[in-house]
């Protein structure tokens, strides 16, 4: 793996960035999960230095990590008839999910 190929998950869709809190010590470190250009998925930690990304550290995602790529197809399916960008969509959903959790349970 190149370091211009765990740089080009930077570049393309989709993309998730996070702080990675457990492992920011020293500094604050994030990782990304994304894609490159021939579609390979990456898990990518990183840290912004002087306003330039760094990576750290770059592997391919583990199962756990990867959305079924029918999953994703589904859901720009539905996003595109309800004209919002995919991502949102997902967002959406995943919020709403996250507020029935954690309402108490009626008894």
């Amino acid at each position: 793996m190149t370091p211009e190929e765990a740089e080009e998950v930077f570049f393309h869709e989709p993309l998730v960035v996070r702080s990675d809190v457990q492992h920011s010590k020293g500094e604050k470190r994030h990782y990304a999960l994304g894609q490159t250009s021939a579609g390979r998925r990456l898990f990518v930690v990183f840290t912004v230095r002087r306003k330039l990304i760094r990576v750290i550290s770059v592997r391919d995602m583990n199962r756990n990590e990867r959305l079924p790529v029918s999953m994703i197809e589904d859901l720009k399916v539905l996003a595109h008839r309800r004209d919002v960008p995919y991502q949102s969509l997902l967002k959406v959903f995943l919020a709403e999910r996250l507020a029935r959790e954690r309402r108490p349970q009626a008894e």
